[in-house]
């Protein structure tokens, strides 16, 4: 039915299961399209180390293009010219020949309709549940990192610069996870309570938890140099004893 199966590879211990994945498609479903993209598949090369996972697998014969970058404007321009391959019209688009660039940062998050609020996850959920199994859901407020560490991907210029999630998205966002009994929310943001706009979503989350029971626990990468507004984030938590975060990484 589909002709591309596009693979978000996060962090080295994907590697296997992404390349056992690839060589089950390529066995299987050999007429498919495989594109690789996420840190995971392009970092190395980025960070100047040599051969990255993409690259590899693009060697092996086990994926056709990867993308570096955000992959969203990266996808639109594919299927723009499928099914024409011409990496050339592709932004972030990395072969053993060509790279075309790293994909433009995406600016208007908003645009990007929410898989949660477009009832994609409802019957799957719903389903879960029936099931008797516990739901854990991943939402995201911003994307980039204003630090610079070294040790961390995150770190580098290509991100240094945050761009904002709808408020009303992420709202509408987590109180769908509450009413979908969903036990355990993962902020996905590299450091969770470095502005104001993070209290108020936790005051939001707190809230919904009061009014539907739900998120049980909340789990994020809490920001460094922000120790006031993590305390805030405490105090916002035991003020009704909701008890949705387990502890608090502070440097």
């Amino acid at each position: 039915k589909y002709d591309q199966l596009w693979i978000s590879v996060f962090g080295t211990s994907a590697h296997p299961f992404t390349e056992f994945l690839c060589r089950m498609i390529r066995k299987h479903l050999s007429k498919k399209k495989i594109i690789l993209g996420g840190q995971g598949a392009w970092s190395a090369e980025i960070l100047n180390k040599g051969e990255g996972f993409g690259y590899r697998m693009k060697k092996k014969g086990l994926c056709d293009l990867y993308i570096v970058g955000e992959g969203e404007q990266s996808i639109i321009d594919l299927l723009k010219i499928y099914p024409n391959m011409d990496v050339n019209q592709i932004s972030g688009a990395w072969t053993k020949e060509i790279f075309t660039g790293e994909a433009k940062r995406i600016q208007e998050l908003p645009y990007y309709t929410s898989p949660y609020l477009n009832g994609f996850y409802d019957d799957i959920v719903t389903q879960e549940i029936t099931d008797g199994n516990l739901i854990q859901a991943v939402i995201q407020t911003n994307r980039g990192c204003p630090y610079r560490c070294t040790f961390c991907e995150e770190g580098r210029a290509y991100k240094n610069k945050m761009f904002f999630y709808d408020h009303n998205r992420v709202n509408e966002e987590i109180e769908w996870c509450a009413k979908n009994s969903v036990e355990y929310l993962s902020i996905a943001d590299d450091n969770w309570g470095i502005t104001e706009r993070d209290i108020e979503y936790f005051r939001w989350i707190r809230d919904c938890k009061l009014k539907y029971g739900y998120p049980r626990i909340v789990d994020a990468t809490f920001a460094k140099n922000a120790p006031e507004r993590l305390l805030q984030l405490a105090d916002i938590d035991a003020e009704h004893n909701t008890k949705l975060i387990r502890g608090f990484t502070i440097a």
